[in-house]
């Protein structure tokens, strides 16, 4: 999972968000699920650009916050075997099945 920039940005300013995701999970369609708080969900759609060697495709999308504040994301995907959520692990590291927000 990549982001940038990376840290606090400035509302206006385009915030780039990419996955690679393994080709064996049949993956139709990514979202990235952001929040302000309670109640305050947004959801975009990340587009499919290109493969990641022979085994991996890239998931890409962009962000513009239009307001300031402090925003938790996670990924959700559609696969073969249902919508999986992907976030950060309590290690830092990406996970299947965390929505632990980042």
């Amino acid at each position: 999972m990549y982001r940038n920039p990376v840290g606090a940005v400035v509302p206006g300013t385009k915030v780039h968000f990419k996955i690679t995701v393994e080709r064996e999970k049949h993956c139709s369609a990514v979202r990235l699920v952001l929040s302000q708080g309670a109640g305050t969900c947004l959801v975009l759609g990340l587009f499919w650009c290109g493969m990641n060697g022979y085994d991996r495709e890239w998931w890409e999308c962009d962000f513009v916050p239009s307001q300031p504040g402090l925003w938790f994301y996670h990924f959700e995907m559609d696969t073969a075997d249902g919508r999986i959520p992907l976030g950060r692990s309590h290690g830092g590291e990406a996970a299947f099945g965390s929505t632990e927000d980042w």
